[in-house]
């Protein structure tokens, strides 16, 4: 997956910083504000932004990050679908855009995620996950893990990649040492790919999804005030005696 990731970015020169930590693979790289390619993204994210009215509100300032970023994830479902192709001919286990189920296979129920999930919720309720910082999921979520189980975890470091294999960096992440070494000798900072993003959404703007993506958001929205009576479970033919 990690090789398909590459192979996609690499076609529109772009090389983002490759970070490993205890959820798996990370990629990131940087647009420029004051570029056409980030008013293209809020131009292709107006109709998609989600929450930046609900449920917080938030300044003219935000929302203009937020319709950019509702913008990016359209262009990372189509960065993913892409991965999805060239990955899941190769790989011996599923391979899906976020984590859904599938079914049992020899080895039980596994599969590779290309997580998208981040753009489905509002710009104010992320974070970005820095390097050489502690992973603390398994401490804050010790209801999924497990008590009996915390005491055998260790310590997990965000590491970038930068040349290593995947074991090699597993090896550092769960070594304090080997990772202050290693942060001492590598640059973390997010390289900037305007003009290879730029290329990318010009690839997206002539693909099938981006025509999909546009059918699926000429719909309007159902008002805010009518959420509460369109969310209700559906009533069933259910009759107690």
């Amino acid at each position: 997956m990690v090789e398909a990731v590459r192979v996609v970015l690499s076609r529109h020169g772009i090389r983002p910083l490759h970070v490993l930590s205890g959820r798996g693979h990370h990629f990131a790289w940087s647009i420029r504000r004051d570029s056409g390619m980030f008013e293209r993204l809020r131009e292709i994210g107006g109709v998609a932004a989600n929450g930046c009215e609900q449920p917080v509100p938030c300044g003219s300032e935000l929302r203009v990050l937020g319709k950019a970023f509702a913008g990016l994830g359209l262009l990372m479902e189509y960065v993913g679908r892409l991965v999805l192709e060239l990955a899941g001919a190769r790989c011996q286990i599923p391979v899906e855009l976020t984590a859904v189920e599938v079914p049992t296979t020899g080895r039980g129920r596994e599969m590779v995620s290309v997580d998208l999930s981040e753009y489905g919720d509002p710009l104010q309720m992320r974070t970005v996950r820095v390097p050489f910082g502690a992973y603390l999921k398994p401490w804050q979520q010790v209801y999924a893990m497990g008590r009996a189980n915390m005491g055998r975890i260790g310590p997990i470091i965000f590491v970038p990649v930068d040349g290593m294999d995947t074991r090699r960096a597993v090896h550092v992440m769960r070594d304090p040492g080997l990772a202050a070494g290693l942060a001492e000798e590598l640059s973390t900072a997010i390289p900037e790919h305007t003009a290879g993003s730029a290329s990318l959404l010009d690839a997206y703007e002539r693909s099938a999804l981006r025509e999909f993506h546009r059918e699926f958001y000429s719909e309007a929205h159902e008002l805010p005030e009518r959420w509460p009576r369109d969310l209700r479970p559906p009533l069933y033919g259910w009759v107690a005696r």
